[in-house]
């Protein structure tokens, strides 16, 4: 599996709204996108009490089964409007190390973000360690980072790095 994510930052007077409005009317229609484990449509609010508050973001979350479903989406006409509309993102890549399903994080209203360097030498299955539950780990191989994400349904405390809520989950639904 693949996470995937890219991250807009907008102006300090941007309204929010407009992305609270997008994930809304747009959310739901990568719910059953082929090879889409889940998507977390995640924002901050600058002056937010449940994110950093330092700025306006709009910052996908996404964990794709394989590239070609990945490389799929990126090439749709969905991903051509999002460029259209905020311009050309620096997409970021990891190979996923565990990840919670849909099930565990469908109702989740918060997530908070954080990568670190993987320091020289040190034993990759320490580094790696998988962590559970609500959290996924993943791994940069090419810059050596570690990616974590948890998915809770409360804020997390301040001094996480990145906080966000969570706009939707889109994922495979029954039909």
């Amino acid at each position: 599996m693949i996470a995937m994510q890219y991250r807009f930052t907008l102006p300090a007077d941007y309204d929010m709204s407009i992305i609270e409005q997008r994930i809304h009317d747009n959310g739901a229609r990568l719910d059953n996108y082929p090879g889409l484990v889940f998507k977390t449509y995640l924002y901050a609010r600058r002056g937010g009490v449940s994110s950093d508050g330092k700025e306006n973001r709009y910052a996908p979350l996404y964990v794709w089964r394989d590239g070609t479903a990945m490389t799929g989406f990126l090439q749709s006409d969905a991903f051509e409007k999002l460029i259209r509309d905020f311009g050309w993102p620096v997409i970021e890549c990891w190979t996923v190390i565990s990840s919670p399903d849909l099930t565990a994080i469908d109702g989740c209203l918060f997530a908070t973000i954080s990568t670190h360097i993987i320091t020289p030498y040190t034993t990759l299955t320490e580094a790696l360690q998988p962590g559970g539950g609500n959290e996924l780990t993943a791994w940069d191989c090419s810059r050596w980072r570690v990616l974590r994400a948890r998915f809770s349904s409360r804020p997390e405390e301040p001094g996480f790095p990145d906080r966000y809520r969570i706009g939707y989950i889109a994922g495979p639904r029954a039909v």
